[in-house]
């Protein structure tokens, strides 16, 4: 005899059992299969990567933009240091300073790659590198997704979009991703203070690149309490850790809703001057090297002009020579054998 099961009341639903790991990690952030949620969390956790993943996704691309403008490296301090300034307020960040504000453990790995070559020169072997990450490559060079391991393509998505940002697809698996998927993958973890302020770093080298980690600069600045009156926040931005760095005009991010101008001190505008100086002084520098190696190749080009000339001369005058000593062949008139006897 079949039983009888209650009827739910009106409004009510079974109960959905919920997830035991952090679901912060994916919200709003990129579109992976639910199927790897745990296993990306218990990677990340293990990491100690957790407080990093799990920023809002508010971001003040303005101030971003004033950050990465100011933005320099100070080379006399004992570790890796950036300093900047944002409206009034100094930052100096070091790896010490940063492993705090992202409460992620110290780790000794201070490692950072921007290409093949300095990956396969951090590296041990070239080929188990490869072999722990890939499914048969032995060689490195142009990695890509679909050539990682199953299991590893969504945690590169994930890593991508969070911890390396990169402007573009995600189809290319960079050096830097590789390194840190490998760091992940064999437990030898990686810093990720020295990592985020190298890849900060990494603008100053490259100004066409996307601003990376706005989300993290964003929270960095409202804990340094940053003036924000004036700025409108962004958080529908497709990868909340990249600020790209033209067409952000209208930041607001919708029709007919323009920023308002941030209030610039005096100071900060004196700042702004002097880059552009400075990078006009740089831009008329090269010009001047340019001219002089101009010159200098023209100068050269003449030089060879003028030793062929002389070597066709000398030439001509051999070739007179020789036809004034041996006078022109004068070919034996030609053969006619005798004609038979009758």
């Amino acid at each position: 005899m079949v039983g009888r099961s209650k009827r739910l009341r009106a409004g009510a639903g079974p109960s959905e059992p919920q997830p035991d790991f952090n679901m912060q990690l994916f919200t709003n952030r990129v579109s992976i299969s639910p199927r790897y949620h745990r296993y990306i969390n218990d990677v990340i956790a293990a990491a100690g990567w957790t407080e990093i993943m799990t920023v809002s996704n508010i971001i003040y691309p303005k101030l971003v933009r004033y950050f990465y403008c100011n933005l320099d490296v100070d080379w006399n301090a004992d570790e890796y240091t950036l300093v900047s300034r944002v409206k009034g307020v100094d930052f100096v960040l070091d790896v010490s300073t940063m492993s705090s504000f992202l409460q992620c453990p110290a780790v000794e790995r201070n490692q950072y790659v921007t290409n093949d070559d300095e990956l396969v020169n951090t590296i041990d072997d070239v080929s188990a590198f490869y072999q722990t990450i890939t499914d048969d490559r032995v060689l490195g060079g142009g990695v890509t997704k679909t050539e990682l391991k199953q299991h590893l393509r969504p945690l590169h998505l994930f890593i991508a979009h969070n911890v390396a940002p990169q402007k573009g697809h995600y189809d290319v698996v960079s050096p830097l991703q590789c390194l840190i998927l490998h760091s992940l993958e064999t437990h030898n973890y990686l810093n990720p203070s020295y990592l985020i302020l190298k890849k900060m770093g990494s603008v100053l080298q490259n100004n066409h690149k996307a601003l990376p980690y706005g989300a993290l600069l964003t929270k960095l600045f409202l804990s340094a309490k940053v003036r924000i009156q004036g700025h409108i926040d962004d958080d529908e931005e497709g990868n909340p850790q990249v600020n790209n760095a033209h067409g952000q005009e209208d930041i607001a991010g919708q029709q007919g809703e323009h920023l308002a101008q941030p209030q610039i001190g005096g100071d900060f505008t004196t700042q702004i001057f002097a880059r552009f100086d400075a990078l006009q002084t740089s831009q008329n520098q090269m010009l001047a090297e340019f001219q002089n190696f101009a010159i200098a190749q023209n100068s050269r080009f003449d030089r060879v002009e003028h030793r062929m000339d002389h070597i066709d001369q000398a030439q001509q005058h051999y070739f007179s020579h020789f036809h004034r000593q041996y006078p022109d062949f004068v070919p034996y008139p030609p053969y006619h054998p005798p004609s038979p006897p009758k």
